[in-house]
């Protein structure tokens, strides 16, 4: 083992290709920084862009893409398609 894999080995605290361990690991880390809701966050992300690349495509003038890209937004949420 090199030098450079102790070292990830020590700072991980186990074994780092452990699936388990690295779940844990990442889980601990989360909490730790206060990042618990980075998939929501790219959730929201990726519902709006989805939301308003349709209300683009589909929306006739700025009220109506407007209103449109409300209504994706809300039914995107809605059904959870994005989670």
């Amino acid at each position: 083992m090199s030098a450079s894999q102790g070292r990830i080995t020590a700072y991980h605290g186990g074994n780092c290709c452990d699936p388990a361990d690295r779940e844990a690991h990442f889980e601990r880390w989360r909490a730790s920084t206060g990042r618990a809701n980075l998939g929501t966050k790219m959730s929201k992300l990726l519902r709006g862009a989805v939301a308003g690349a349709g209300a683009w495509k589909l929306g006739g003038g700025l009220i109506g893409t407007i209103l449109l890209f409300i209504l994706l937004w809300v039914v995107l949420g809605n059904f959870d398609i994005f989670k």
